[in-house]
C-alpha cells in the first residue's frame, strides 16, 4: 500500500485508498479540519519540535507580548567597501540577533525547494539542510498516519507542481530535494505525480463520455497556478500524464497577498498612516509601512533607533495613540496574531456579507467594519491579474472557454466569491465542480498511489 501525500505551501494532507475508497487521514487531531495540517514547523531552543497548528500555537505562546532583546554580534564574514580617499576597506559583518528568541518558526518551506542559493539554516548552533527541515514535517505526518492506521506504510506518491519555479530552472533540484526529504522521513519507495493531474483524477474516474479538457484552478496561500489537463474514461490508469498537460501558467498571488492588501488599506490608519509631525507636516517613513505588510518582516523594525524615533514622534505628532500602537505592535511581537485575525475576517467574507476585524491588545485597539464590497474593491487589481492568467492559459492550450468541460478548484483562496463569479462568467456556472478545495489533490494522490498512476 502507498500513501498519497500533498505537501503544500500553506497546508498539507495525506491519504490512503483502501476498500474502494480514498480517505484523507486525520493527522492534526483536535482541529476543525483534522485532515488538513498547516505546513508549519516550530523548533524551540530546548529542541522541542512542533508542526501544523501546534507550531503556530507554540509560536504564539512563546512570542506574543514578548519584547525582543537585541544584541550586536560580529560574524566571521566580511565585505569590502571602496572609498576614494582611503581605497578598499575590508570590514566584518555585524548583525543584530534576538538573544531571548525562544524558537525558530518556519513556513512556506516548499517555496525554497528550487532555490539553489538556499541550502539550509543554522538552528540553535546546528546547521540544518532544507531537506532535513522538510523531513521533520513529512516524518511527523507519516508517524501520525501510521499510528492512526495501526501499521507502517513506507511507500508514497508525492504531489509536485508542473513547475516549481516560474521558469522551471530549479525543477530537477526541487524534486530531488523533496525525494531526499521523503527518504529522511522514512519512506523507502517514492513516486511523484503532478498536482493538477491529481486534482483531476477523481473527476476523471467518474467520466462516462469521451475525453474532454478541464481547467485546474489552484489558488492557495502563496501562488495561483492554472493548468489545462486532458481527461478521459480510462486515462487515469496511465502512468506518466505529462502529455495530457496542455498548458500551465501562474502568478505570485495568493491568500497571503490579499491579507497584505487588507492590512494596508484597512489597518495602516491604526498604526500612524495619517500621522503628521514637524512644521513640514512629514509622514512616517515608507519603509516602516513596507515592513508592516507582512507579519514576518515586522520584527525587522525591532531596533532601538526606531523605538527612539517613535518616542520622539509621539510627543510632537498629531496621532500619539497611533504611534504608541505602532510601537506596541513592533516591540511586543503582535504581528502574527494580528494577521491571524486578518485571515479570519477574509475567510468569513466567503460566507458572510460583512464582518469586523477586532484586535484589542495593550495600546492597540482595532474594531474595523469590513464588508464584501470593500474587500472586492481592495483586491480588484489582483482579480484582473487572475483573469489574465486564466486567459493566457487558455490561449497557450489553443482553447476557447466553451471547450473546457469542467473547472476544478483547489486551494482555500478559490472559495472567494469574487473569484467564483469570474470563473462562472467565463466558463458558465455548470462547468464549476464543487470539490473540497483543501483535500482534492491529496485524494487524487491517494487514487494515483492505489493504481500506479505516477510519473516515470
Amino acid at each position: 500500500m502507498r500513501y498519497g501525500l500533498d505537501f503544500g505551501t500553506s497546508n498539507s494532507a495525506i491519504s490512503l485508498f483502501e476498500d474502494e475508497r480514498v480517505r484523507v487521514l486525520p493527522v492534526d487531531p483536535g482541529q476543525a479540519r483534522p485532515e488538513i495540517m498547516n505546513t508549519l514547523v516550530y523548533i524551540r531552543r530546548d529542541g522541542q519540535i512542533s508542526i501544523g497548528r501546534a507550531a503556530s500555537e507554540a509560536y504564539y505562546r512563546d512570542n506574543v507580548g514578548r519584547e525582543a532583546v537585541k544584541q550586536r554580534i560580529t560574524t566571521d564574514q566580511t565585505f569590502k567597501s571602496y572609498f576614494a580617499s582611503t581605497g578598499e576597506i575590508e570590514e566584518q559583518i555585524v548583525i543584530e540577533v534576538d538573544i531571548n528568541q525562544p524558537g525558530r518558526f518556519f513556513q512556506a518551506i516548499k517555496s525554497f525547494l528550487p532555490e539553489d542559493g538556499y541550502g539550509g539554516t543554522e538552528v540553535w548552533g546546528k546547521f540544518m539542510t532544507l531537506e532535513q527541515l522538510v523531513a521533520l514535517y513529512l516524518g511527523e505526518m507519516k508517524r501520525r498516519a501510521d499510528e492512526y492506521l495501526g501499521r507502517e506504510i513506507d511507500s508514497v506518491v508525492l504531489g509536485r507542481p508542473v513547475f516549481f519555479s516560474p521558469d522551471g530552472s530549479g525543477d530537477d533540484l526541487a524534486e530531488e530535494r523533496l525525494r531526499r526529504a521523503a527518504e529522511l522521513a522514512g519512506f523507502r519507495e517514492i513516486h511523484f505525480q503532478y498536482e493538477p493531474v491529481a486534482a483531476a483524477l477523481h473527476y476523471e474516474q467518474e467520466l462516462a463520455g469521451p475525453e474532454e479538457y478541464v481547467l485546474v484552478f489552484d489558488f492557495g496561500g502563496g501562488t495561483l497556478d492554472t493548468t489545462i489537463v486532458r481527461v478521459g474514461k480510462g486515462r487515469w490508469k496511465q502512468g506518466d500524464r505529462r502529455d495530457d498537460i496542455l498548458a500551465t501558467n501562474g502568478r505570485v498571488i495568493g491568500g497571503n497577498t490579499l491579507d497584505e492588501e487588507i492590512m494596508e488599506h484597512k489597518l495602516f490608519k491604526y498604526f500612524g498612516e495619517d500621522v503628521r509631525w514637524s512644521e513640514q507636516r512629514l509622514q512616517l517613513p515608507h519603509y516602516i509601512f513596507a515592513m508592516l505588510k507582512r507579519w514576518y518582516t515586522i520584527p525587522n523594525l525591532q531596533q532601538q533607533q526606531i523605538y527612539d524615533f517613535l518616542d520622539d514622534i509621539g510627543r510632537v505628532s498629531t496621532g500619539r495613540k497611533q504611534v504608541k500602537a505602532l510601537e506596541t505592535l513592533i516591540r511586543k511581537n503582535y504581528g502574527y496574531s494580528l494577521f491571524q485575525e486578518i485571515e479570519r475576517a477574509k475567510v468569513a467574507l466567503s460566507k458572510d456579507w460583512e464582518t469586523r476585524i477586532s484586535f484589542i491588545h495593550e495600546t492597540i485597539a482595532i474594531s474595523e467594519y469590513f464588508g464584501r464590497p470593500a474587500f472586492e474593491k481592495i483586491i480588484a487589481g489582483h482579480l484582473r491579474r487572475i483573469e489574465t492568467c486564466v486567459d493566457e492559459t487558455l490561449a497557450s492550450a489553443g482553447l476557447e472557454p466553451g471547450q473546457v468541460g469542467a473547472v476544478l478548484r483547489t486551494g482555500g483562496s478559490s472559495y472567494i466569491p469574487a473569484v467564483q463569479k469570474m470563473l462562472e462568467r467565463k466558463f458558465g456556472a455548470a462547468a464549476l465542480r464543487f470539490q473540497d478545495a483543501f483535500s482534492n489533490v491529496a485524494s487524487g494522490l491517494g487514487v494515483a498511489a492505489a493504481h500506479g498512476t505516477w510519473n516515470h
